[in-house]
C-alpha cells in the first residue's frame, strides 16, 4: 500500500506516522491540522489500555515532530466526508469494536482502517506475526539440524570405542 510523505494531509486522509522505536501510529485526518487517532492523550501508551481513547488532537500533537504520511492515492471505497463523519462518531470511545487496546488486536491502525477501509486490520501485525513465525521455523530447524549432529557425534564416538572384554578368573 503506497504511503506518501506530506507536509500537510487533506480531510479524510488516512494518515500514519513512524515513531522512532519503530513502529507506525495511524489515524483519519479531519482537515490539514487535526488528527482522530486511538490513543492516549499525547504518549501513544499501550501500557494502560484503560486511558486509551478515540481522540482528536492537532496534527504536531499527533507527529510529535516525526513526518507525516498519507494514503496516496486515496482510495477509500467512502467519499473523504463520509470517512470523517465515521470518525467522529467514535470519539471519546475507549472500547472499539467492543474491545479495550490492544496493540494485536485492537489499535490504532485497526481502528483508522476500520474507518478507512471498512475493515479493522493491522498490516503491521500481521507482519510480524509473519515474521515470528518465519524466525521460529528457522530456530526450529537449526535446532533439528544440531540436535541431528550431537546424535550423529555420538553414534560415531560409540563406534570409535574399543570394546571391552572381562576376563574370567
Amino acid at each position: 500500500m503506497p504511503f506518501k510523505k506530506v507536509y500537510r494531509p487533506f480531510p479524510g486522509d488516512l494518515v500514519r506516522v513512524k515513531r522512532k522505536k519503530g513502529y507506525y501510529h495511524y489515524g483519519i485526518a479531519t482537515d490539514h491540522f487535526h488528527v482522530i487517532h486511538y490513543s492516549d492523550f499525547g504518549s501513544d501508551s499501550v501500557l494502560d489500555p484503560s486511558k486509551t481513547r478515540i481522540i482528536e488532537t492537532e496534527l504536531d500533537d499527533f507527529l510529535r515532530g516525526d513526518k507525516c504520511e498519507k494514503m496516496n492515492p486515496f482510495d477509500s471505497p467512502f467519499t473523504k466526508e463520509e470517512v470523517i463523519e465515521r470518525a467522529r462518531s467514535y470519539l471519546g470511545v475507549y472500547k472499539f469494536q467492543g474491545k479495550t487496546y490492544n496493540v494485536i488486536t485492537n489499535n490504532c491502525e485497526h481502528f483508522a482502517r476500520f474507518i478507512y477501509y471498512g475493515e479493522a486490520n493491522s498490516e503491521q501485525v500481521e507482519k510480524a506475526a509473519k515474521t515470528a513465525v518465519t524466525v521460529a521455523g528457522i530456530v526450529a530447524s537449526v535446532a533439528g539440524v544440531v540436535a541431528a549432529s550431537i546424535a550423529e557425534n555420538k553414534r560415531k564416538k560409540k563406534e570409535e570405542e574399543p570394546l571391552q572384554i572381562e576376563e574370567k578368573k
